[in-house]
């Protein structure tokens, strides 16, 4: 059996040598230890308990964006072949200034469960510039990870993605994606309501620079849902 285990002195050995794809044979299995840190060019894996990643799967790093509700990524993303199933730890994504692609440091991890799921957003954690880290603590399931604006999509309860803006920052158009009707509100830092609508798209080319807060209403529930929104 081809079998590869990551002791503590090991990870230790990956978290100073980024490697850029992991290959498990199929009569293979790659066991981290709980605690311990696999680096995967930049992504890192770390369960909270021994983990045990069973062949034929792979993690592969590729430099390009994803389009997420019709708007662009970090130009960096990762793929699990066959997921990572039931994780529980901590997902460290790091990058560097050519991987931003527009993004701000307000980043939050973006996390695809399945082939044909929706992405969900995960909150950063840390107070680092080029590093994104969320603490999963319920069992998660693992397809693919990137990074995107804090303020991308909004989740529910059960975790899917109900509604997401883009671009954010962005100097002129607002989209919303939402697939009911809705009602929008833009309000200045002072509180005062600067448009009232319920078209999807908002144009604010003619405003000042600066931050604005969208409150979008879901006319069939009734709920409100605040963005922050960077006009530049």
């Amino acid at each position: 059996m081809n079998k590869i285990i990551i002791t503590a002195f090991f990870t230790f050995t990956f978290s100073n040598c980024f490697i850029a794809q992991v290959n498990i044979e199929e009569s293979g299995n790659w066991n981290i230890a709980g605690g311990g840190t696999l680096n995967v060019a930049g992504l890192e894996i770390s369960p909270e308990s021994d983990y045990v990643l069973a062949g034929p799967n792979s993690v592969e790093m590729s430099l390009t964006s994803i389009s997420i509700a019709g708007s662009e990524s970090m130009a960096k993303h990762y793929t699990v072949s066959q997921n990572l199933p039931s994780f529980s730890g901590a997902l460290v994504y790091n990058h560097e200034e050519e991987d931003m692609n527009g993004i701000s440091h307000d980043a939050s991890l973006q996390v695809l469960g399945s082939p044909d799921g929706e992405w969900t957003t995960h909150e950063d954690h840390d107070e680092e510039d080029f590093s994104i880290t969320h603490n999963f603590e319920n069992p998660t399931e693992i397809h693919k990870v990137t990074a995107h604006e804090a303020s991308l999509s909004v989740e529910t309860i059960d975790g899917e993605m109900v509604i997401s803006i883009y671009p954010n920052p962005t100097s002129n158009i607002i989209n919303v994606s939402y697939d009911k009707e809705i009602e929008l509100t833009l309000f200045n830092m002072l509180g005062q309501e600067l448009i009232k609508t319920n078209d999807k798209n908002i144009d604010i080319s003619s405003f000042e620079k600066g931050n604005y807060i969208l409150i979008v209403k879901t006319i069939e529930s009734g709920n409100f849902i605040n963005f922050n929104v960077l006009k530049k």
